[in-house]
């Protein structure tokens, strides 16, 4: 179909002397100044307007400019991250049944969740942590539960047969059955729903309903109790006169289990993260599989698994201060009442909360440069959202870096523990986005927004320019 542009009719008789009465009343239409507007032309008023067909050049220059447009719409679609879609697949998997310990359906879930991870362009997911986490995290649960055996095992013990086909019996012996599942008492049959709690830096709770505090609580607090585990952390006051503790010391009781697990008691302080129980064993239940001590980094890294209420203790020591996380089944959640003063469940007491903005205000000491050697340090651990906040307030509050390093393992517990949690965070890179928060603060500079938007919003901001710019050269020649 070709393209047709409006213009103005010159009717050049109109244009006679100033003495000329009978003359139609002209309007005098000056030459742009500007590229792409038309030329000046006179108009006689009364006159009709005629189309004229565009020219080669006019036609071709529209037609690739809308084609670059919907170019730049579909691939700014398709450069999205697709990490959502295969958390989403995995965590489908884990519903239906599949006990998170070393067997071939659980391993077989990771190896479809690592392949989905890897199918995805990396550079769509440029600068998401979570994308960066969950391709270190995979192997390492594939490792910890021994997949690479599992599954050379099962394909090993598994012959293809014809459709229809049962394996020949030996001469003189009967088909046998085929085996039930193994049941364990010891392993976890309840829901497959978890939610997951920490508690780090200076120190920064998220509770297991998602709820982000920054608290005092100084001294000894209950993070959790059960009929089965119950932790308590011990935080100590900070020599910087802000108000802000951090924890140096947790005690982990493992209540016991007729069947499964002995009664037992973990202690950790600072200076000092055992790889055992106060009794020097590392496990207990049958086969030492009911509960179990990981020694993952010696004195830096400890796991307690308690695998017959699905429960997954992390303990970090970073620096002088100690970094908590647990993952727990819902239902064993929700057994405890409201009333309960438990920081993982009901959160912070209101007034132990930390308010940034009261906070910033009192601070006078959060000069420009301070803000943004400490925007700059925690921006290089990629943490982002709520953990990025956290890490930057940390810094200015104790100017310890090793709250950096909080914050950046802090996310990637969470993300391991409960991949669909980190889902919900934002993936900005600016900070103390709330006004009342940056009204408090002093004027500072590069409040970059999250870098995969900013980017996309940059390339095709330029390209609409260079392209407008060229489209006009094209139909004024």
């Amino acid at each position: 179909m070709p393209l047709y542009f409006r213009t103005n009719r010159v009717n050049r008789a109109s244009i006679s002397s100033s003495s000329s009465s009978t003359a139609a009343a002209a309007v005098v239409v000056a030459r742009p100044s500007e590229p792409g507007e038309a030329a000046a032309t006179w108009m006689v008023m009364g006159r009709g307007q005629r189309f004229h067909r565009a020219s080669p050049a006019q036609a071709t220059a529209v037609i690739l400019y809308v084609l670059l447009i919907v170019a730049m719409l579909i691939s700014t679609v398709s450069s999205e991250c697709k990490l959502k879609k295969c958390s989403q697949r995995y965590s489908q998997k884990l519903s239906e049944n599949v006990r998170r310990n070393p067997n071939r359906r659980y391993c077989q879930a990771l190896v479809d969740y690592k392949k989905c991870v890897m199918d995805i362009p990396p550079r769509s997911c440029r600068g998401e942590l979570n994308y960066h986490s969950t391709l270190s995290i995979i192997p390492d649960l594939m490792e910890q539960n021994n997949c690479e055996a599992i599954l050379a095992e099962a394909e090993a013990t598994t012959t293809p047969l014809p459709s229809g086909a049962t394996p020949p019996a030996r001469r003189g012996t009967a088909v046998p059955p085929p085996a039930p599942e193994f049941y364990d008492t010891c392993d976890y049959h309840g829901e497959r729903s978890y939610k997951s709690c920490s508690l780090f830096g200076d120190p920064h709770l998220r509770t297991f309903d998602g709820y982000f505090q920054t608290c005092r609580v100084a001294g000894a607090w209950p993070v959790f109790y059960n009929k089965y585990v119950a932790a308590q952390v011990t935080n100590v006051q900070l020599l910087h006169g802000s108000g802000a503790t951090a924890t140096t010391k947790l005690s982990v009781i493992i209540k016991g289990h007729h069947e499964c697990a002995d009664r037992k008691l973990y202690l950790a302080q600072t200076g000092n993260l055992p790889g055992a129980f106060v009794d020097g064993t590392k496990s207990s239940g049958p086969g030492g599989r009911g509960v179990v001590v990981y020694e993952i980094v010696p004195d830096k890294h400890v796991e307690i698994h308690i695998r017959y209420i699905g429960t997954v203790i992390i303990i970090r020591q970073i620096g002088e201060y100690l970094l908590f996380s647990v993952r727990m089944p819902e239902e064993i959640i929700k057994r405890q009442g409201p009333e309960d003063l438990q920081l993982c469940v009901r959160g912070c007491p209101g007034r132990e909360k930390i308010d940034y903005v009261e906070f910033l205000k009192q601070t006078k000491d959060v000069d420009k440069e301070k803000l943004q050697s400490a925007i700059a340090k925690c921006r290089k651990t990629n943490v982002i959202d709520v953990y990025l906040d956290s890490c930057v307030f940390d810094l200015l509050t104790t100017s310890d870096d090793n709250f950096t390093n909080a914050a950046e393992n802090a996310l990637r517990d969470i993300s391991r523990l409960q991949p669909n949690a980190s889902l919900s965070l934002h993936n900005r890179t600016s900070v103390f986005e709330d006004n009342k928060i940056l009204a408090a603060l002093p004027p500072r500079r590069n409040s970059a927004p999250p870098r995969t938007r900013s980017s996309i919003t940059a390339y095709t901001h330029f390209a609409i320019v260079l392209l407008a710019l060229w489209a006009s050269h094209r139909l004024t020649t």
